[in-house]
């Protein structure tokens, strides 16, 4: 998901997943993703109920409640306290106590483990306690790296593919541990004088899960980071012999183990293999082949209902999410608007409003712009709007005479820019520049001559498309 950027779902997309608006918010395309993921690969478990009328997957896909509604079951007060390493502790009520040795597995003479984790932007403090099983699989590690663009993303990808659950992290930028001596107010004062220096290290230290049958509780810390970094460099997504990112594995910066604290890491030789969205797609596509192949030769209940679900997943995925793009064009540019769908109409799916009777109606266009994932303006000149000089007795009409557009062109153009939509716009030549001035800083305009934009003209806005466009493709 955190890979994934937040982009409103295309409308051809929005389409396709109408009915299951119910079960996931259907404009947002990170969640039509992971809902499309989840069927492909547990569509053989899959179970179906109504929900409205409709038959749906008992599926509920959603963002986690920030404000999750708390049973309370006593108060404690948290006290200062000097004994140990720790300088607070937060007495709990032996009723509270019972509860979570109960849920947990834990008996009343098992030492209880916890991780505390400290939300700053909800002013939260979570106190999080692994079930009994999975204790001797927890790890805390650091991940030290450049601080470079991109670390943080190839750090979560190693550990992912290497069989690790995270639980909590914490990023600390333009840090750095020099080795045994340093004191805490060392680092700190170091931290503070690189902290503007990206190519300082920094470190990802985090709480870690193992995900397969070994239990870490016997190995050494020294052993163990050693450990996690063998399995990263055998990854067979790991390709090359170096990693601009120079990440190594060690100790965590804080808290700090008793004792001399220990300066070995162990280097990731190597980078993740980072697959291009074209063969992301094919290996959906290749997945849903097997998975439609396995249900249906299975005795699963209500399989012909999945199987319906997989080939739409199927088609939509094969669409490979053409963007939507609103063309904005007045009844004297229809010749111009055909040739931009004739050129590009096998990449990018239009749609516009042309008004009947010339009364638009706002809340309609207004809808359909927003709705659209892009917009091209073509201002072609109005004949009806001559721009001459103020005080001629007689309109003179030449060869030469500039033209304003119809106001229609600025009012759709206002309502793309207001929405934040990447914007191109294409003007006739014989349209005045005082009209062309009112394009925004930044927005990419060009001029055509004629009754066509011209092969040229369409060439750059296909590559002004693209780089603007190309996102919705990853």
């Amino acid at each position: 998901m955190s890979k994934l950027p937040k982009r409103k779902t295309i409308k051809s997309t929005r389409n396709y997943y109408q009915d299951y608006r119910y079960i996931l918010p259907v404009n947002d395309y990170r969640y039509v993703r992971i809902f499309e993921d989840i069927i492909i690969k547990c569509g053989e478990r899959l179970v179906w109920t109504k929900v409205s009328g409709v038959d749906l997957p008992k599926v509920s896909i959603g963002p986690l409640d920030t404000c999750p509604k708390f049973i309370a079951t006593g108060r404690s007060l948290v006290e200062r306290t000097a004994s140990g390493n720790y300088m607070v502790q937060i007495p709990i009520s032996v009723e509270m106590i019972d509860i979570i040795r109960h849920n947990l597995g834990y008996s009343n003479y098992d030492k209880m483990k916890y991780i505390i984790m400290s939300d700053t932007k909800e002013k939260n403090l979570r106190i999080f306690f692994p079930n009994k099983n999975v204790v001797g699989k927890i790890i805390h590690v650091g991940f030290y790296h450049k601080n470079f663009p991109g670390a943080l993303d190839e750090i979560l990808s190693m550990v992912s593919k290497s069989n690790f659950n995270i639980l909590t992290g914490i990023l600390r930028t333009g840090s750095s541990v020099e080795g045994e001596g340093e004191t805490v107010a060392d680092i700190a004062v170091e931290r503070v004088r690189e902290r503007n220096d990206k190519k300082k290290e920094s470190i990802w230290e985090a709480v870690l899960e193992y995900r397969g049958s070994m239990d870490l509780s016997e190995i050494e810390k020294d052993s163990l980071y050693r450990l996690i970094a063998d399995r990263i460099n055998m990854l067979p997504d790991l390709v090359g012999n170096k990693s601009k990112f120079n990440i190594k594995v060690g100790a965590p910066m804080y808290p700090r183990s008793p004792g001399i604290y220990s300066k070995e890491r162990h280097n990731i030789y190597g980078h993740m293999k980072k697959p291009d969205s074209e063969y992301g797609n094919r290996g959906r596509l290749v997945s849903i082949d097997n998975s439609l192949e396995s249900i249906e030769k299975s005795d699963a209940a209500n399989k012909y209902k999945t199987v319906s679900l997989l080939r739409r997943i199927k088609r939509r995925i094969e669409k490979d999410d053409r963007p939507t793009v609103f063309l904005s064009y007045s009844h004297y540019a229809k010749a111009q608007a055909n040739e931009v769908r004739r050129e590009l109409g096998n990449t990018y799916e239009f749609d516009e409003y042309q008004y009947p009777d010339s009364n638009p109606i706002i809340e309609k266009v207004r809808d359909k712009i927003q709705e659209c994932d892009y917009f091209i303006g073509i201002w072609h000149h109005d004949l009806n709007f001559p721009r001459v000089k103020k005080g001629n007795s007689q309109i003179k009409i030449s060869s030469s005479t500039k033209y304003s557009i119809s106001p229609w062109m600025f009012f759709e153009y206002g309502i793309a820019v207001d929405d934040g939509k990447k914007v191109i716009i294409v003007h006739s030549s014989k349209v005045h520049e005082k009209v062309s001035r009112r394009i925004s800083p930044g927005i990419s305009h060009l001029s055509y001559k004629g009754r066509r934009i011209g092969i040229e003209n369409i060439e750059i806005i296909r590559q002004k498309m693209f780089e603007y466009f190309s996102e919705l493709k990853s």
